[in-house]
C-alpha cells in the first residue's frame, strides 16, 4: 500500500490511476474480454471504465439467449404482469 501523501487529493488521484491500470491490465491476458471491451467502446459515449463495469456486471454475453434477455437482466425492459382469474 502506498504511503498517504500530505495532499489527500494527490493520493486519491494516484489510487484512481492505479485502479485504472489494474483494470486495463486485466484485459491483456484475456483476448475474448478485450475484444468485447473494444466492441463496447466503439459505441459513442462508452469509455473504458463503462465498458469494464458492464462486462464485470453481465459476465459472459453468450450466457444470454438474446439481446432482450440481457436487457431484462439489466432492468431495461418492462416487467410482464400475469393476472390471475380466481372467479
Amino acid at each position: 500500500m502506498l504511503p498517504l501523501p500530505s495532499n489527500t487529493g494527490e493520493y486519491l488521484k494516484q489510487q484512481q490511476q492505479l485502479i485504472q491500470k489494474l483494470i486495463s491490465d486485466h484485459f491483456d491476458p484475456h483476448p475474448h474480454l478485450k475484444k468485447q471491451r473494444d466492441l463496447l467502446t466503439s459505441i459513442p459515449g462508452i469509455g473504458d471504465l463503462t465498458a469494464s463495469l458492464l462486462l464485470a456486471e453481465i459476465g459472459e454475453v453468450s450466457d444470454y439467449h438474446n439481446a432482450r434477455q440481457l436487457a431484462a437482466y439489466a432492468g431495461l425492459t418492462q416487467a410482464r404482469t400475469e393476472f390471475w382469474n380466481f372467479g
